[in-house]
C-alpha cells in the first residue's frame, strides 16, 4: 500500500512557484515553445519564455507589469487582485473562457512581423481575449506583448492555447521511487508463486 501511495501520491504535489508549458493550435507557424512560472504567493512571474519563428521572447517583465483591469466583471477573473494574477487565470482555467456576455471568443495568441519601413520591422507575440478575427473591437482585454525589432518579412499566425504543468523533478523522483517499490513488490510476490 505505501509503494502505491508513493507512486500516486506525488502527481498532485504542488508547490509554489509552479511551472506550466503552453501548447499551440491555430493558423501559420506555431510556436516551437512556451513556459512560465507563476508564484501564487505574491502574484508574480519569474519566468515566462516563448519562441516563435525563431525569435525568443522573454515575456517576464510585462507579465509582472500587466494592468490590473478593474471594469473586468466576467467571473472568470474574480479571483485576481492584480494585473499579473489576471494573466495568470487568462493563461490557465480562463484559457476557454468564451462566455459571449463578457468576450468575443476564446484567448488566443497572436505572432506577427509586420513589414515597417526597414530597419524598423517588428515581431509581435502576444495573449489576448480578442479572438474574433485578428483585431477585432475587444468587449474586455488582457494582453501581454513584447515587440523585437527584424529584418524579416510579414507574416502572422494566430491561434488557441493551453497550459499543462510541468513536472517537477522533485515530483518525479518520488513516483519512479514509488514505481519501483511497486515492481519489486510484484516480483517478490511473483517468486513466491513460482
Amino acid at each position: 500500500m505505501i509503494p502505491l501511495w508513493l507512486a500516486l501520491g506525488a502527481l498532485p504535489a504542488l508547490a509554489s512557484p509552479v511551472t506550466y508549458t503552453i501548447g499551440f493550435t491555430g493558423t501559420g507557424t506555431l510556436p516551437d515553445f512556451a513556459s512560465f512560472t507563476f508564484d501564487s504567493a505574491n502574484d508574480t512571474f519569474s519566468n515566462f519564455v516563448v519562441d516563435w519563428e525563431g525569435y525568443v521572447f522573454d515575456l517576464t517583465a510585462a507579465a509582472n507589469n500587466e494592468t490590473f483591469k478593474s471594469a473586468l466583471v466576467d467571473p472568470c477573473y474574480s479571483s485576481a487582485v492584480d494585473g499579473p494574477g489576471q494573466l495568470y487565470l487568462m493563461l490557465t482555467s480562463c484559457s476557454s473562457d468564451a462566455d459571449p456576455t463578457y468576450n468575443t471568443g476564446a484567448p488566443q495568441w497572436i505572432g506577427g512581423l509586420h513589414t515597417d519601413p526597414p530597419p524598423n520591422n517588428i515581431v509581435t507575440f502576444d495573449f489576448n481575449n480578442q479572438p474574433s478575427g485578428l483585431f477585432p473591437a475587444p468587449k474586455m482585454l488582457v494582453a501581454l506583448a513584447t515587440d523585437l525589432y527584424t529584418t524579416g518579412t510579414g507574416n502572422i499566425a494566430y491561434g488557441s492555447y493551453s497550459s499543462s504543468l510541468a513536472p517537477e523533478p522533485g515530483s518525479i523522483a518520488l513516483m519512479a521511487l514509488g514505481l519501483a517499490a511497486l515492481g519489486s513488490l510484484a516480483a517478490r510476490r511473483s517468486g513466491r508463486k513460482a
